[in-house]
C-alpha cells in the first residue's frame, strides 16, 4: 500500500468565497431530503441502497465519534459531509493510516454537485 500523502497544515487565511458557506448538525428533519439526494444515480454509485443509507445516517444521529453535517450556502442545503475516527469501525482501506486520521465521507445534493460556483473546475 502507498503511504498517506503527507498534508501540510493550512496556514493562510481561507478564500473569501469560504465565508458563503456554512456548515450545521444533520437533525431527523433532514432526513426526506438525504433520501432524495441518495437515490440520485450520481450519489447511489458510490453509497448504494438508499434505504440502508438513510437507515445508517439515522442511526449515527447522536453518535459520539461521528460528525454529520449539512453544508449550506446562501439558506440553501447543498451537501452531506460525514467525519469519524478511521479506526473507530473495522474497515480494511484504512489500516495503512495513521492511528489519529479522521475519516470524511460526503456527497452533495443536485444542487451542490459539480458546479464551478461550489469549488469544482468549470
Amino acid at each position: 500500500m502507498r503511504s498517506p500523502r503527507q498534508w501540510r497544515a493550512w496556514t493562510g487565511p481561507p478564500p473569501a468565497w469560504m465565508a458563503d458557506y456554512a456548515f450545521r448538525p444533520v437533525t431527523r428533519d433532514d432526513l426526506p431530503v438525504l433520501v432524495r439526494w441518495l437515490a440520485q444515480p450520481e450519489v447511489a454509485a458510490w453509497w448504494p441502497g438508499p434505504d440502508r443509507q438513510i437507515a445508517l445516517i439515522r442511526d449515527d444521529l447522536g453518535h459520539r465519534v461521528m460528525r454529520q453535517m449539512i453544508v449550506v450556502r446562501d439558506g440553501a442545503a447543498l451537501a452531506y459531509a460525514q467525519s469519524y475516527p478511521a479506526h473507530h469501525w473495522p474497515a480494511p482501506h484504512f489500516a495503512g493510516l495513521p492511528a489519529d486520521a479522521v475519516a470524511l465521507d460526503v456527497f452533495s445534493g443536485p444542487d451542490g454537485g459539480g458546479r464551478a460556483a461550489h469549488g469544482c473546475a468549470p
